[in-house]
């Protein structure tokens, strides 16, 4: 499946998630694989929960359902779907990396363009609690990440 018939579901849906025990109504679940879990076995419960689509990368679970839509590799079209819709907004994303200081390089930053663009920015984690993805991926960063929206180091 191309990306622009994966966006054009992914726009019918009201999020995405990787995780099956996690279904908000109307999502768009897509199976990763892990060391211990194929995610490919899940997409049928997930569309059961809630999900409007599920996306795989094994034939053999699509079962010929309409709202199984079956991809090459799932972590790589969930890369690429993100990377399509960001283009589509047209947003800017600035990134902050380095040992110290990105708190206050993020708070000055939005300072100034708060002065810029009034009401518009959002900087800084969701407004959904995070979750360790249940993913191998760049578990490095996955840490980071907990650590610094959460102030706590996850454990595993």
């Amino acid at each position: 499946m191309d990306i622009s018939t994966l966006y054009k579901c992914f726009t019918e849906c009201s999020g995405v998630t990787t995780d099956s025990r996690n279904c908000p109504e109307g999502s768009m679940f897509i199976a990763l694989k892990g060391e211990t879990f194929n995610g490919n076995a899940f997409a049928v419960q997930a569309l059961e929960k809630g999900c409007r689509y599920a996306v795989v990368d094994e034939e053999q679970y699509t079962g010929g359902n309409p709202h199984i839509l079956l991809v090459d590799n799932c972590l790589q079209a969930l890369q690429e779907l993100a990377n399509f819709h960001r283009r589509k907004l047209g947003t800017c994303i600035v990134g902050i990396t380095g040992t110290n200081g990105k708190t206050t390089t993020k708070e000055l930053i939005a300072a100034v363009l708060q002065k810029k663009i009034p009401g518009t920015l959002h900087i800084g984690q969701s407004e959904q609690p995070h979750r360790r993805a249940a993913h191998p991926v760049a578990p490095h960063l996955q840490r980071r990440t907990c650590r610094d929206r959460n102030g706590c180091e996850p454990s595993g």
